[in-house]
C-alpha cells in the first residue's frame, strides 16, 4: 500500500523496492506510471510484476499495448 505516495515516481520506487508480483489500481495510476517510465529511461525495471488488476474503470487498449512493451 502506497499510503499518500501515488505519484509515479513514487510507485514505482515502491515496485523497485519490494519486488511484487501483483499489484492494482485504477486506469489514471497506471497511466501515470507508464508515462513516468517514458520519459525518465533509469535502471528500472518492473519485471518482477506477473499480474496487473485494474478497476474502477475500463482499460484503454493502448494502456495495454504500453506495458506488454519492456522497460528501460
Amino acid at each position: 500500500m502506497p499510503g499518500p505516495c501515488l505519484d509515479p515516481e513514487s510507485i514505482v520506487d515502491l515496485f523497485h523496492r519490494e519486488a511484487r508480483h501483483v499489484t492494482g489500481g485504477v486506469p489514471t495510476i497506471w497511466i501515470g506510471v507508464r508515462q513516468f517510465l517514458d520519459r525518465e529511461p533509469r535502471q528500472v525495471r518492473l519485471s518482477p510484476i506477473r499480474a496487473m488488476y485494474v478497476g474502477g474503470a475500463a482499460v484503454p487498449q493502448t494502456m495495454i499495448e504500453a506495458f506488454e512493451k519492456p522497460t528501460a
